[in-house]
């Protein structure tokens, strides 16, 4: 399975998904290391507004990066993982795409720490079942 084939069952079944990390470039396995926009938007009908305060009040810039890339939650703070809970389910989340980058590991703990049913694993990403 990959991205395109997993975005068109998705959105034949009307699915809300979110995408994490959320960066606003990304590298995929396809792009033969080459960083282009996050294809999230793009290729889910039903995807979580990025642009939301909600969302961004989870994620903050990181100081040492000039071009101000979207960093990684801390979930070493229990209340930045209950407002992502929070957000997923006054959202009505039923997907989470976590995107294997450099800073995917603290989200995947987040999915396996709330036992979430993993759907899809490929060598790019996890695609979880959201069902808190």
């Amino acid at each position: 399975s990959n991205l395109i084939d997993s975005a068109q069952t998705i959105n034949a079944k009307k699915e809300k998904v979110i995408s994490l990390p959320w960066h606003k470039y990304q590298s995929y396995s396809f792009t033969l290391g080459r960083i282009i926009d996050d294809l999230s938007p793009v290729l889910f009908t039903y995807h979580l507004n990025n642009d939301m305060v909600e969302y961004q009040s989870l994620i903050f810039y990181s100081s040492d990066n000039l071009q101000s890339e979207m960093a990684e939650i801390s979930y070493s703070d229990n209340s930045l993982s209950e407002k992502l809970t929070g957000l997923l389910q006054r959202e009505k989340v039923d997907k989470i795409i976590i995107y294997k980058t450099n800073d995917f590991q603290r989200y995947l703990n987040w999915a396996r720490d709330n036992n979430l049913p993993l759907d899809t694993e490929t060598k790019d990403f996890y695609i979880y079942n959201f069902s808190l």
